[in-house]
């Protein structure tokens, strides 16, 4: 049973990001929550990160910086560091959303494996709330995941589950939420706090990647839910149909619109 007052790893991974590292450090060295451990692992940073890193030295917990093969080989090298009850990840450019962000989501933890949060996304057009559903299928983890910033996943876990899969370049996260969830039965809970800004200009947010990202999930449920490929791929082909019929709905009322300003011209 894990204390009260839980000690949270939040774990930062970064590489040449000198730019926005020290937005990301000052909202985790700011929290008003006390029990944190904070780990940064940087990928051998050359423009000035390590600086950065260097001058919150007191403030952080452990910090290395040192070649990686990637970005699920660096988030496995901060779960070997950590010590916490509970693991945060928090990469670089990332926020959490408030100083009471920990202390909150920590006041609603239960004691369970996963509890995840309300994440604010944010890119150069907009921003926007996501949330995710209380409810977690296998359905759901088609196309979707639960946000990592905004997520409490508890150490033990990675016990039963394993580290990160080193193979996958963009979704080995999501594949390590789905059998945690739909395998091991990993006993989970969404609050609705709002846990942190994301700022889509990662690779999993680049459309350039969207091929590689469709692709990686494609093979993880051949190989890690073979039983479910065949209902993965209808449930694909009914998503193609039913965004095809609300693009035709969305063309036939802008139409629609356009017939009865001209009738009104008339």
């Amino acid at each position: 049973m894990i204390s009260e007052y839980p000690l949270v790893s939040i774990i930062t991974i970064v590489y040449n990001d000198v730019l926005k590292i020290e937005k990301t450090i000052q909202s985790v060295i700011n929290q008003t929550y006390n029990n944190i451990e904070y780990i940064i692992i940087d990928g051998a940073s050359t423009d000035g990160t390590v600086n950065i890193i260097e001058k919150y030295n007191k403030q952080i917990t452990y910090w290395t910086s040192e070649p990686d093969s990637g970005i699920y080989n660096a988030m496995n090298k901060g779960i070997t560091q950590s010590k916490g009850d509970y693991i945060m990840f928090l990469n670089s450019g990332d926020e959490l959303f408030e100083s009471q962000s920990i202390h909150k989501i920590v006041s609603q933890a239960d004691n369970l494996d996963i509890v995840y949060s309300n994440i604010k996304m944010i890119n150069k057009n907009k921003s926007y709330i996501k949330e995710s559903p209380e409810k977690l299928t296998f359905q759901y983890f088609t196309h979707n995941a639960i946000p990592h910033p905004a997520t409490l996943i508890k150490s033990n876990l990675f016990n039963s589950v394993g580290f990160y899969d080193e193979s996958l370049k963009i979704v080995s996260d999501w594949k390590w939420f789905m059998i945690a969830i739909c395998k091991i039965d990993a006993t989970y809970k969404k609050t609705n706090i709002l846990a942190a800004k994301f700022y889509e200009d990662g690779i999993s947010s680049n459309e350039k990647h969207r091929t590689v990202l469709e692709k990686e999930r494609e093979n993880v449920l051949k190989s890690d839910f073979p039983l479910y490929f065949e209902d993965y791929q209808r449930l694909n082909k009914y998503d193609l149909i039913i965004y095809k019929i609300n693009i035709f709905k969305r063309i036939a009322n802008l139409y629609k619109r356009k017939f009865h300003k001209t009738y009104k011209r008339i």
